[in-house]
């Protein structure tokens, strides 16, 4: 398919680095901010909408912020269909719950004050779908007065005092996001949470991926050196985590378990990018992972890339070994991220099995069975394979 101009001939000036793509209603809207012309109302610099149309979109004549300045940020929908926005203003997040009629709007937008009076940044926001329905604003902030104010913080708009993340601190703004991209957020597709992934505090940057309120945070695995990250729902509750590695430029996924608790194995995939990539990600209820990346290529031009991962699973135990001078009936369980993989597929030596509702396969080896160094292998829909080793001895 070819790429078309979503407005088509207009010309559009200081259009948002990173608009937001939502569903609302049976449409598909973007939500951005930028100025059209000198007179009219997208002339002004408010955040507007365009709504999905053929053949190009429609501008909608309402908008959602009354400041109109620079007020580059991000957007989310509720489940009744109510759009939202969040950007930066001085040391305060401005927000709107709710499209106005006009651009820009006759009633102000809300604010509130960062803790310390900081430096905020790369505000965006999410709701929380599956959960309380509200929205929640998050941003990352220097320049704070007491300096243990610097790091990432989250609020509840529709009520709460803010939440710093734990484990944040002024190297975890310094180190991430790199680009100055909006604060990763997700929600959930099946239980109430609001998710952030961060810096830690350390001088190199390794992700934690916080559930808001949660008074730990998870260490994302692999991900030492993390230049830039971004996160995204997953199937029955899980967590999509993705990162590029400072150094190599290499891009690894990861995803939780269904009640976000763990982490299953890291896919890492090399990239054409001679500098660090950007990336956005999109998961939802389908089994693979949506991955969009833009870079400067190791040919020095700008690029932008897609492509899709998949989950990987885990094989138990790793290596067993039995003795060729008994029967035996061995047990090997398959599991994504903790939890265990129903009609999941196992190969050793010849034999086939099907996991059962709770991961395992089953194999039976009779007395005098051949020895051997055997692989064992688990495979399913949308999964990465697994393997592990059998050893049968004499």
């Amino acid at each position: 398919q070819q790429s078309i101009s979503i407005f088509g001939s207009d010309t559009w000036g200081s259009l948002s680095p990173f608009p937001t793509l939502l569903p609302y209603g049976k449409e598909m809207v973007v939500v951005f901010d930028g100025t059209r012309g000198t007179t009219g109302p997208y002339s002004q610099g408010c955040i507007v909408v365009a709504t999905s149309a053929k053949p190009t979109w429609v501008l909608e004549p309402w908008s959602l912020s009354q400041d109109c300045v620079g007020n580059n940020g991000g957007a989310t929908v509720t489940r009744n269909g109510t759009l939202s926005a969040a950007w930066i203003s001085g040391n305060q997040i401005d927000y709107r719950v709710g499209v106005s009629q006009t651009i820009p709007p006759g009633t102000p937008d809300s604010y509130f004050s960062v803790p310390g009076h900081g430096s905020p940044d790369s505000a965006n926001v999410v709701t929380d779908l599956a959960g309380s329905d509200d929205v929640y604003a998050a941003w990352n902030q220097n320049d704070s007065s007491p300096a243990t104010d610097n790091g990432f913080w989250v609020k509840d708009l529709m009520g709460g005092s803010a939440m710093k993340a734990p484990g944040s601190g002024l190297n975890s703004v310094s180190n991430f996001p790199e680009f100055s991209e909006l604060v990763p957020l997700a929600n959930t597709n099946t239980h109430g949470g609001v998710f952030i992934v961060y810096c830690s505090n350390a001088s190199t940057c390794s992700l934690l991926l916080w559930r808001v309120g949660a008074k730990k945070p998870l260490v994302v695995p692999g991900s030492y050196n993390a230049l830039d990250a971004a996160i995204s729902a997953g199937p029955d509750g899980r967590i999509w985590v993705a990162w590029a590695n400072r150094s190599s430029n290499d891009v690894s996924t990861v995803r939780t378990n269904t009640a976000d608790t763990a982490f299953g194995p890291v896919e890492t995939y090399a990239t054409p990018c001679g500098g660090g990539p950007a990336l956005g990600l999109t998961g939802g209820d389908y089994g693979r992972l949506d991955i969009v990346m833009t870079c400067v290529n190791t040919a020095d031009k700008d690029g932008l890339y897609v492509t899709q991962s998949l989950a990987g699973l885990s094989l138990t135990p790793s290596r067993l070994e039995i003795s060729a001078g008994s029967s035996n009936t061995i047990e090997f369980g398959v599991s994504d991220a903790g939890d265990p993989v129903a009609g999941a597929t196992v190969r050793v030596d010849g034999k086939t099995a099907t996991t059962n509702a709770k991961g395992n396969a089953f194999f039976s080896f009779p007395k005098g069975s051949s020895t051997g160094h055997f692989t064992v292998t688990a495979s399913a829909l949308n999964y990465y394979s697994a393997h592990a080793t059998l050893d049968i001895v004499s």
